[in-house]
């Protein structure tokens, strides 16, 4: 383990004596390498709690190896001691009362046998227990992860991501959980499965519980450093390991009777809100998507506002179709790409739900899609350019909403669509809506369906839900 001692972030890069680069240098012989800022205004305990910890998994391998963890420091180099304040130390209070370590992994291919009996004891010990199935890929992973939420006990949530979001509700699945927050803070336990999951909301809300990570995604997987324990498998290896004897929860019943209940008023709240009047709206566009939408079909999700409209607005009715979704860096370019190769390869008719600005950064990918004709429809949410920006904290600025961030365009995409051979059409009625899908599932050819939604909409109907709180 290499510790060394840096210059603090504003000391380089413009011309400060004794300052160099000592990261990139060593980056091909290292395993992994942690940065960390200096204390004063920058490192909080669980920046250095969940890095060291992290290092030190990472450089007991296996296969072993060394790590860097490179320290910023500022004058006065001196060991006059700080006060600490009171709140910087109620980060780790709870860590520093208890022998189990910050964060714990192993990157054994399997899981073993002592680390399942911990979980075992763990989640039966614990009163507010809960299961997010998150970012899953892998079908023999959706699969052990639906059994193992399942047959818990325990409350669970879907992520649009997961594959299992759009099947059949069940009484313990929270399919609207973004809009009760509070009551997942109670949670002391959160066994996720899969890695990056959408609802940053929720993701807030459960930082404080005890946290079970199951992803066999490379690297440290931590970005609220929440610590616990990273299991470097996928969750098909953990139903494995656990040979036949589910893990069972025994929740405190007042807490899941108060959860499902929250969860049945939620669902018709969003109902009956997103159903009222008869406008086209991008939320009214995604669930009447997902009600056609059946097991021998494919669902692509473009990132923001496409996924989260899924993710937190559909109503799921089940068995619902194979659902892809390419959450990466919440990019949007090469997702037209992306859309028509996963057509292909799922060889059903697959509709992919993308936004405006996603569809004009990557029109070049029409010729593609006109060329291999894949029996793909792209529909396009047609909202001005940037509307998840109008949910922002930028919505308090206007003069920073627009014109920077919302992207308004004036890009005909029906006529680009036309002009590389493909079949297009606007829509801007419920009803048209309605029947472009259906036609397009009785003939799968390649096509575009623009959905034009007033840009505002999806701000607005979050208002109406919330009563107006961000």
């Amino acid at each position: 383990m290499l510790l060394s001692a840096d210059r603090p972030h504003e000391l380089h890069r413009v011309g400060t004596n004794q300052t160099l680069d000592q990261v990139s240098p060593l980056a091909p012989f290292t395993r992994a390498q942690f940065q960390l800022p200096c204390h004063a205004g920058g490192a909080t305990p669980r920046d250095v709690l969940s890095a060291a910890g992290e290092a030190a998994r990472v450089a007991l391998g296996p296969p072993l190896g060394p790590v860097q963890l490179n320290l910023a420091f500022r004058d006065p180099l001196t060991p006059d001691p700080a006060p600490v304040p009171d709140a910087w130390l109620e980060q780790c209070r709870a860590w520093s009362e208890d022998r189990r370590p910050y964060h714990a992994g192993g990157a054994e291919p399997g899981v073993a046998d002592a680390t399942v009996a911990t979980l075992r004891d763990e989640f039966a010990a614990a009163r507010r227990p809960l299961v997010w199935v998150a970012g899953l890929a892998a079908a023999a992973d959706r699969t052990a992860a639906q059994a193992l939420a399942e047959d818990s006990g325990a409350p669970w949530l879907a992520d649009a991501g997961s594959g299992l979001r759009l099947l059949a509700p069940t009484d313990r699945r929270l399919d609207h959980a973004e809009f009760f927050p509070e009551l997942l803070r109670e949670c002391d336990l959160v066994l996720q499965l899969g890695h990056l999951p959408v609802s940053l909301s929720s993701t807030l809300a459960v930082t404080g519980a005890r946290r079970w990570l199951v992803c066999d995604q490379p690297g440290r997987q931590d970005p609220r450093r929440q610590g616990g324990v990273h299991l470097a498998a996928g969750a098909a290896a953990l139903v494995r390991a656990l040979g036949g004897r589910p893990l069972l929860a025994d929740p405190d019943l007042a807490w899941l009777a108060t959860l499902t209940g929250a969860q049945a008023a939620w669902r018709g709240r969003v109902a009956a809100t997103v159903e009222a009047g008869d406008a086209l709206s991008e939320a009214w566009a995604a669930r009447e998507l997902v009600r056609q939408l059946t097991a021998q079909h494919g669902l692509f999700l473009g990132n923001g506002l496409a996924v989260r409209h899924v993710d937190t607005l559909a109503e799921a009715v089940g068995p619902g179709p194979v659902v892809t979704v390419n959450r990466g860096t919440s990019g949007i370019e090469g997702l037209l790409a992306q859309a028509v190769g996963t057509a292909r390869g799922l060889r059903r008719p697959t509709v992919a739900l993308v936004g405006d600005v996603t569809a004009q950064h990557d029109l070049g990918s029409l010729a593609i899609m006109a060329d291999q004709r894949p029996p793909l429809l792209l529909m396009v949410l047609q909202n001005g350019g940037g509307g998840i920006f109008r949910r922002l904290a930028a919505r308090r600025h206007p003069d920073l909403l627009d014109p920077w961030l919302t992207a308004h365009h004036r890009v005909d995409l029906c006529a680009v669509a036309r002009a590389h051979g493909l079949f297009a059409r606007r829509v801007d009625q419920r009803g048209g809506l309605s029947d472009a899908i259906a036609e397009f599932l009785q003939r799968p050819e390649p096509s575009l369906l623009e959905v034009t939604v007033p840009p505002d909409g999806h701000a607005n109907l979050v208002d109406a839900l919330t009563g107006g709180t961000p």
